[in-house]
């Protein structure tokens, strides 16, 4: 089973995210692997998110788009809400505005490790994404885990 991008992020209570752990086990024989990256708690509170802009060249003569992204951290609730703003310039005029907010949850390795055991998986290893070994350090914000999944099915 595999879930990149953040997707399990997306879950930001713990119901659900254990219900997606225990449906990942149950598409799994004994033996086979879960793998997904998630965002790394000890380096979303090291770094701390940013307010970031970037100003991006229009396809077109004369236009840009500029993307403004606001974080708001919740230390307690492990979450970090992200407003996002792109504004569609043509000439120095606006043209048009898209606004949208995404809230995503951050793990710390004891809490996945414990997920991943209450739902029949035994972690494979917790590196930094998309290396093949390493332990992740706060200055690694995201992650890939690998689980397998063991017998017998809790």
């Amino acid at each position: 089973v595999t879930s990149m991008f953040a997707v399990l992020g997306y879950l930001t209570e713990n119901a659900d995210l254990e219900a997606a752990f225990i449906t990942a086990r149950r598409h799994l024989n004994a033996g086979g692997l879960f793998v997904f990256d998630a965002w790394n708690g000890p380096a979303v509170l090291t770094q701390a998110p940013q307010t970031r802009e970037k100003t991006f060249p229009g396809a077109q003569e004369g236009h840009s788009i500029i993307r403004l992204v606001r974080p708001e951290l919740d230390v307690f609730g492990h979450q970090v809400r992200t407003h996002i703003t792109v504004r569609h310039l043509q000439n120095g005029r606006l043209v048009e505005t898209i606004e949208e907010s995404h809230l995503v949850r951050f793990f710390f390795p004891q809490e996945i490790i414990y997920y991943l055991d209450k739902a029949g998986f035994t972690l494979v290893s917790f590196t930094p994404f998309m290396a093949m070994e390493g332990i992740p350090t706060a200055r690694d914000w995201n992650t890939t885990v690998v689980a397998r999944a063991v017998e017998p099915l809790p």
